[in-house]
């Protein structure tokens, strides 16, 4: 893995630098600090995304300052694109391979390279003659976030339709539709499949939803296709593609009426089925997030299966929160996990989590505030 930063920033470092804008120098910290809470206090990546490219129009910013204003998005792909907008506005671009450290997933921080490299005339790694029209199907087809897709295989709960699509048609489709600028193209073509009747998987219909960039799309899409879902008693799981608290919410209680067609009691546990994690799902849940190589993706998945499972007790939230080594990722988790915890009157043990009194004092105040 070191090697592959190494041939990155070797590569990056290698090609000149040519000035593509009036860049001339970076913002004061004081002036970043507020452009980044400006950032940070909006609801969702899309609308931090938005504010961000406001931002930055009319400033200047140092690759560490880019850096840092991308690890305020959830995702790679929102992250993808304000570093993509961000370049022509970094003072320093010889040190912008500084901001490849921010990316969770190694195939985003290649996507960024290969735009960096486009933007400096150079050779993208995807660039070779004899093989341009391989390289344009292969750029073609989407690259989907590393979540907990439902496995369809020998399902036998409830289903909305029979027969799902296959894997070759589904990527065909997939294609289709990442090759459309816009969410407004994409919701189109999707709309035609949706209107040919075609059974999905609820893993498929996840995938097709993180091709929509707006939020607020994705959750309409989901409601939709729930009608079109194979392994309907998977569904609960798409939770995972929205980033916002919210719209989770509101998937949770969409599927509850749509399932008992009686009111949400506790949208923590909306089905009346038993509320746990086994000790078997539970190791395979550690040992995936331990097993991420980046401590931005061990926080960014943590977060992800915590929302998606929903069902952790105090013990399990423990003994996720001692992956990380550093206790400002430990509050972030065990503040995280609050609302998908069964046994919170035991929550006040996670203190023994933590190193510093400050942390620990700091969970402490924030579980006299949930209650």
């Amino acid at each position: 893995m070191k090697k592959i930063f190494f041939i990155l920033i070797y590569g990056f470092l290698y090609f000149p630098i040519f000035a593509q804008n009036n860049c001339n120098q970076p913002v004061s910290n004081f002036a970043f600090q507020g452009f980044k809470r400006d950032i940070q206090t909006q609801n969702g990546d899309n609308a931090r995304l938005n504010t961000a490219k406001s931002i930055l129009n009319n400033n200047c910013f140092g690759a560490n300052q880019i850096k840092e204003l991308a690890e305020l998005f959830q995702d790679d792909f929102s992250r993808l694109d304000f570093a993509k907008t961000a370049y022509d506005r970094t003072f320093d671009k010889g040190n912008f391979y500084d901001v490849y450290n921010s990316f969770a997933y190694f195939s985003t921080v290649f996507m960024l390279h290969d735009f960096v490299l486009e933007r400096r005339g150079g050779n993208s790694s995807n660039n070779n003659n004899n093989n341009n029209n391989q390289n344009n199907n292969n750029q073609n087809n989407p690259i989907f976030p590393n979540l907990l897709y439902p496995n369809a295989f020998g399902y036998v709960g409830q289903s909305r339709c029979n027969n799902p699509l296959s894997v070759n048609n589904f990527n065909l489709m997939a294609r289709d539709v990442n090759v459309l600028n816009g969410d407004d193209a994409k919701i189109n073509k999707l709309g035609e499949y949706f209107a040919q009747n075609i059974c999905m998987t609820t893993a498929q219909i996840m995938q097709f939803s993180t091709l929509l960039q707006n939020e607020n799309n994705r959750l309409n899409y989901l409601r939709r296709m729930y009608a079109r879902s194979f392994d309907s008693g998977n569904y609960q799981q798409a939770v995972q593609v929205l980033s916002s608290n919210a719209n989770q919410q509101n998937l949770v209680a969409f599927l509850q009426a749509e399932n008992n067609n009686t009111p949400v009691i506790n949208p923590t546990n909306p089905t009346n089925t038993p509320c746990l994690i086994t000790d078997a799902d539970f190791k395979d849940i550690r040992d995936r997030i331990a097993k991420e190589s980046f401590n931005n993706a061990r926080i960014t998945l943590a977060r992800t299966i915590i929302s998606a499972k929903r069902c952790f007790n105090t013990t399990q939230i423990r003994n996720i929160m001692t992956i990380f080594s550093f206790d400002n990722d430990k509050i972030n988790i065990a503040k995280f996990a609050y609302d998908f915890c069964t046994d919170k009157d035991n929550y006040f043990k996670l203190v023994d989590a933590f190193t510093f009194n400050r942390e620990k004092q700091e969970l402490m105040k924030f579980i006299d505030s949930k209650r």
